[in-house]
C-alpha cells in the first residue's frame, strides 16, 4: 500500500477514535507483561474477569518496519494525543 494511502487511513481511523473516547484505550507499543497488566486493570474497572488463561499477545505480530523519515506533523499530533489518553 502506498505510504500516502496508509497515512490517510491511519489518520481517518485515529481521528475518529480520539473523538469517541467512550472506552479505555490501550497502547500496543508496550511489552507483553505491561500490556497484560494494563488489560487486567481495565477488566477490573469494567467488572470483567481477567483473561489470564487466554492471552493473545504475540511478539510475531510486531513486524512493522521503522520509517527513517519523520511522521507528518498532523499524524504526530494525533499520535501524541492518543498516547496521552492511553493507559
Amino acid at each position: 500500500m502506498p505510504q500516502k494511502h496508509a497515512f490517510g487511513l491511519w489518520k481517518a481511523y485515529n481521528s475518529k477514535l480520539l473523538n469517541l473516547q467512550a472506552f479505555p484505550l490501550l497502547c500496543f507499543d508496550e511489552d507483553e507483561n505491561t500490556l497484560h497488566n494494563k488489560m487486567d486493570e481495565v477488566f477490573a474497572e469494567l467488572g470483567l474477569k481477567s483473561l489470564s488463561d487466554e492471552r493473545f499477545f504475540s511478539t510475531e505480530l510486531k513486524h512493522h518496519k521503522v520509517i527513517n523519515s519523520p511522521m507528518p506533523s498532523d499524524l504526530q499530533d494525533i499520535y501524541t494525543q492518543l498516547q496521552l489518553i492511553a493507559r
